[in-house]
């Protein structure tokens, strides 16, 4: 034994409770994930996340076991998947459907990355995770936090570290609806975490403090209502906790008062953020009308298809034939909307009401059983099963004013796998020694599962989850040919665009949206006058056209170019569908027109020009056409005549 110097006995160190490499890592690696980006892809958001995520999940399998997912959660997600299957099934892209089109590819492509982090976060995150697990995910959700909240900062003071045009950019997260929503996940573990273990141990912890700060500037400078509205649900929550576990609540009760009024100071003072918060400007005005648009279409391809849908990512397609006449002028002169901007719209649009009852009965549930797990944990999984409580609604509710994608699905879907978990059966040691301890709330003990000593199935697991991530990284390769491809064609140089392209459909060949985005990019050329891009337009348009028949933007790309090529009868055919398809676009109403003038279809043209007219009556050039229609008509009635 040892003695200290002034003769004493002293009691054997114990030592600090440590976490095992597989778990720190495949933490780190799934908390990383959404805030990364890779500028060389056309889409440089969401296949890095989903990579990364991959990688997590397979070094997760070789972690120990804190939990373990519940067999209903199963039933749930082969439920879910059969409806997905039955909407895709009358769709006219049934593969496109099922694996997920441009540009957030929410089909198997993103499901299946969000069900193995469904099944991380229960094994990580489960009722036997240790103390120093649950301080690794913190400190690297405050690393997160903190880039997410550096960039964010660099941006509103004007500077593009990350190079885009939008006017909010939105820091790591790719727009700024998505930089506060992640701002508010982040901040709503932090501050759980942080001031639980402060609570237990009266030290307060740097990378907590820190990576809150983080996430506030996030969200603060994001300026979006939507994150607004989940920070809020996610602060009551906590000021709810910490007013009621405070020992003067009356103080406790002032000081979060307090905080709330200085936070809102803030973003009253700042006039981008007050501008938005109080929709005085009048973009900020202007969306919170285009949303009511937006859901009114939505609803009534719902109450169209109440009992299959439309198919997963079949909305983007079959919303242009509800489109109203005002549709273009008031809320977008383009007619690509992939998104409801609504989760639950999203869910009926995919598989019918049906799918929409089933996930929010699974809502219901995991409410439920997060609720009993809170009561039954203790110490640091006590403060991150109330986080996940507060921090899931909240994001929930901001989703419903907002698109989907993989970077706020996986830290939602890390969270529910954390609440629905079951225990593995495992014993338990004991540790102690260090403050890092009051983690598991001022006890010592430890968490050590008892891995089988055959590990077969772990092996086949990570061949499994490896071979899906080699399939992610060549359809991840596919996009940094995408944006080679549309590159070139922006600047002439179009056999290497085509040669890039090419490249891209071989490296993703499932991806009819490829065919369309190079029909756009060498159409585009086309419409310019460069000489060369004829022939490779009419390949790449012709492509898109047939293999997405139900997309007005497929056929009107594969008209145009018909029509700049002059093949008068193919334009024509190909304008048509598109009209009928998109019936409230006065693009293709004006392409239509010229169209049917070049085949001596008088009539015709002068029909279609008067509808451009009717939907866009700004555009000097389809009032000029069909002044010049009828004129050759001798026509100074009807359509004409205005």
């Amino acid at each position: 034994m040892s003695r200290s110097r002034s003769g004493g006995a002293t009691a054997r160190r114990t030592p600090a409770p440590t976490v095992p490499a597989a778990s720190r890592i495949a933490l780190a690696l799934l908390w990383a994930a959404p805030v990364l980006l890779l500028p060389v892809l056309y889409e440089r958001w969401g296949w890095p996340v989903l990579i990364v995520a991959t990688a997590g999940i397979a070094v997760a399998v070789w972690a120990p076991a804190a939990g373990r997912l519940p067999v209903w959660l199963l039933a749930f997600a082969v439920a879910g998947g059969v409806l997905c299957l039955v909407g895709a099934s009358f769709g006219h892209d049934s593969l496109g459907a099922l694996l997920g089109r441009a540009p957030r590819y929410e089909g198997i492509v993103v499901a299946v990355v969000l069900l193995g982090a469904v099944w991380a976060g229960a094994r990580l995150l489960g009722p036997e995770a240790a103390a120093p697990a649950l301080r690794a995910m913190l400190i690297t959700v405050a690393v997160a936090a903190l880039a997410l909240g550096g960039i964010a900062l660099l941006e509103a003071v004007g500077l593009r570290p990350i190079d885009t045009d939008l006017v909010r950019p939105g820091s790591l997260a790719g727009n700024a609806t998505d930089q506060g929503i992640l701002g508010v996940v982040f901040g709503g573990i932090l501050v759980h975490l942080g001031w639980g273990a402060w609570r237990r141990t009266g030290i307060i912890t740097g990378w907590a403090v820190g990576g809150l700060v983080g996430a506030l500037v996030a969200v603060v400078t994001s300026a979006s209502r939507a994150a607004f509205l989940a920070a809020a649900v996610v602060g009551v929550v906590f000021a709810a906790r910490a007013v009621l576990g405070a020992r003067r609540r009356r103080r406790a009760l002032g000081i979060a008062a307090g905080a709330a009024i200085v936070l809102v100071a803030v973003m009253l003072v700042i006039p981008d953020v007050r501008d938005r918060l109080l929709a005085t400007d009048w973009l900020a005005a202007k969306t919170i009308g285009d949303r009511f648009t937006i859901w009114r279409d939505a609803l009534s391809l719902v109450v169209a298809h109440p009992w299959t849908g439309v198919g997963p990512s079949g909305y983007m397609d079959a919303v242009t034939g509800v489109f109203d006449d005002d549709w273009y002028r008031n809320v977008t002169p383009d007619h690509i909307l992939d998104s409801p901007h609504n989760v639950a719209l999203q869910l009926a649009l995919a598989g019918g009401i049906p799918l929409l009852a089933l996930v929010t009965a699974l809502a219901v549930v995991v409410g439920i059983v997060g609720v009993r797990a809170a009561r039954a944990a203790t110490g640091a999984r006590r403060d991150l099963t109330i986080a996940a409580l507060a921090v899931i609604p909240a994001v929930v509710l901001a989703l419903l004013t907002s698109p989907t994608s993989p970077k706020t699905l996986l830290p939602l879907a890390l969270l529910g796998g954390m609440l629905v978990a079951r225990g593995v059966g495992v014993d338990v040691g004991v540790g102690g020694g260090s403050s890092r301890a009051a983690w598991a709330g001022g006890v010592a003990a430890q968490s050590v599962a008892r891995q089988p000593a055959a590990a077969g199935w772990r092996w086949v697991a990570t061949g499994v989850i490896v071979a899906w991530g080699i399939a992610l990284s060549c359809w991840t390769v596919a996009d940094a040919f995408v944006l080679n491809g549309v590159r070139a064609a922006l600047s002439g140089r179009f056999a290497d665009a085509d040669a890039q392209f090419g490249g891209a459909a071989t490296w993703r060949p499932w991806d009819a949206d490829i065919d369309l985005i190079a029909a756009r990019a060498f159409g585009g050329a086309l419409a310019q006058g460069m000489a060369g891009a004829g022939d490779d337009a009419a390949r790449w348009a012709d492509r898109a056209a047939d293999a997405l028949p139900a997309s007005a933007a497929a056929q009107e790309a594969a008209g145009a170019v018909a029509l700049a090529q002059s093949r008068w009868s193919e334009a024509v055919a190909r304008l048509d569908v598109a009209s009928r398809l998109s019936p409230a676009n006065p693009r293709i109403a004006h392409e239509r027109g010229l169209a049917a003038l070049a085949t001596g279809d008088v009539a015709t043209a002068r029909d279609s020009l008067a509808r451009a007219v009717e939907l866009s009556p700004d555009s000097a050039e389809s009032r000029a056409a069909l002044a010049d229609v009828c004129a050759r008509l001798g026509d100074r009635s009807g359509a004409c005549a205005g």
